[in-house]
């Protein structure tokens, strides 16, 4: 079962943050909605008690003037009386007082009209000023008298912003600071994840006691003696295949050998004049030859697999020189087939780089082996090697006139045993399967496309800066 892992779906470590910081910025808003709440609630109690005991107070006035009015026999002579304002917030604070609903007393901010149609208790009301107002409304001293106290929302609201922009202003600086605080306790308690990438990635044979050694939470042990079973199993299985593949190539290469030794001395017993025969023994031993390239080339994938012994192999070579060997060795092929084999190298330019030469000498080999034989006779292959630039430490340029290959064919590339059907020449398919392998232990980037120069197969090898 192969498994699929969508590339878009978010880390680990950014889930967490998100549903973490997303948890607490909703508590933060949730405590803050009841903390304003609360205190609105309060606010409201206390002001509203403040407007009844304002009107108590009024209540009690009222009744002591009515009993000086009976007194002095004066009640017919009692005026509407305009109470002054003394203070800068007296306009937000009114009252009214109504004996036998007429208007005997009110403050200089209040109209002649009641200011609610409630015959007792509190309310809301717009005034003829268009402010809200909290009115309390209760009984005077006599049957029928009215008392209104009232005040302004707006008061509330102010006081209501002061008492809580104390309280909100150490919240607003906690909440980045707890949003720092989360994050990084979330990165430093993923951390162990990342030692455990990093160790998997590496190619060392240290990598298995380097997860055993790490000091990780108990929760990922498990999930660490998994990945080294895992990988042990693994590792065997490779090991495996690939003493299968040597061992298996080593044992054809003797009885091969000695199928094409005997067909060469039939080939000198057989008379001249029998073309048949002669024709039989030409295609056995250009089948020899092809299987004893096959072989060479599983023998090469073999070695290649141990990855360990071609980084132990790394040392300091010019990278020019192994080119222009293995290509040399390779270019008289293309010479017989009236090839015309042009090498850019230029020799007074030193290109150095840790390479296993082996390996570079064999990279080369099975390209321009590849270029030489599917480019038609009378054709071109070109090899350019250059130096130093912005983005490259060195790249290799190798370019044939052949046929090429269409964009089905170079996404199969690289794949064990894929040959292109239809060619007029033998093969395995295995060269670029180890053109791949080399390119992967050297940490070379290869990119492979149709030629714009001679119109073929363009293959351009580098070694980017920041592998160098």
């Amino acid at each position: 079962m192969k498994a699929v892992f969508s590339t878009s779906s978010p880390s680990m470590q950014s889930r967490l943050l998100m549903q973490t910081i997303g948890i607490v910025v909703a508590v933060w808003f949730g405590a803050v909605g009841i903390v304003w709440w609360d205190t609105q609630h309060e606010l409201d109690e206390l002001f509203d008690a403040h407007l009844a005991h304002a009107a108590a107070i009024l209540v009690t006035q009222q009744a002591g003037a009515l009993e000086q009015d009976d007194d002095d026999n004066d009640q017919d002579g009692r005026t509407d009386v305009d109470t002054p304002l003394l203070h800068k917030y007296a306009p937000r604070v009114a009252y009214q007082v109504f004996h036998h609903d007429q208007l005997s007393h009110h403050s200089a901010n209040s109209s002649h009209r009641p200011m609610s149609e409630k015959s007792e208790g509190f309310s809301t009301e717009i005034l003829e000023d268009g402010q809200a107002w909290r009115v309390f409304v209760t009984n005077g001293a006599e049957k029928g008298d009215r008392v209104y106290v009232a005040e302004q929302i707006s008061s509330r609201d102010d006081i209501m912003w002061t008492i809580l922009r104390s309280q909100f202003i150490p919240f607003v600086f906690a909440l980045p600071i707890l949003a720092a605080g989360v994050w990084l306790s979330v990165s430093q308690g993923l951390s162990p994840l990342a030692r455990i990438r990093r160790a998997l990635l590496s190619e060392s044979d240290r990598s298995n006691k380097d997860l055993l050694g790490m000091q990780a939470p108990k929760e990922i042990e498990p999930l660490i003696r998994a990945i080294i079973e895992s990988q042990s199993k693994l590792q065997a299985k490779l090991d495996a295949e690939a003493r299968f593949t040597g061992d298996a190539a080593h044992e054809l290469r003797t009885p091969i050998a000695a199928i094409r030794a005997h067909a060469q001395v039939i080939e000198r017993m057989i008379p001249k004049d029998s073309e048949a025969e002669r024709l039989s023994l030409s295609d056995m031993l250009a089948a020899c030859d092809r299987a004893t390239r096959l072989i060479e080339q599983l023998l090469a994938l073999a070695r290649l697999e141990s990855s360990e012994q071609a980084a132990a192999s790394r040392e300091l070579c010019r990278i020019d020189q192994l080119v222009m060997q293995a290509a040399r060795e390779l270019a008289p092929r293309g010479l017989e087939r009236d090839q015309v084999v042009e090498m850019h190298i230029d020799e007074h330019q030193s290109i150095e780089d840790y390479v296993n030469p082996a390996l570079i000498e064999a990279l080369v080999r099975n390209l321009m082996d590849n270029a030489i034989r599917y480019t038609p006779i009378g054709g071109q292959v070109q090899l350019r090697m250059e130096g130093l630039s912005k983005s490259w430490l060195w790249r290799l340029v190798i370019e044939d006139s052949g046929p090429g290959l269409s964009e089905s064919q170079l996404s199969r590339l690289g794949e064990r045993f894929f040959r292109v059907l239809g060619s007029q020449e033998t093969g395995s398919g295995l060269g670029w399967s180890i053109v791949r392998r080399i390119c992967h232990l050297e940490k070379l980037h290869v990119h492979v496309r149709r030629s714009a120069n001679v119109g073929g197969l363009s293959v351009e090898i580098t070694k980017p800066l920041s592998e160098g």
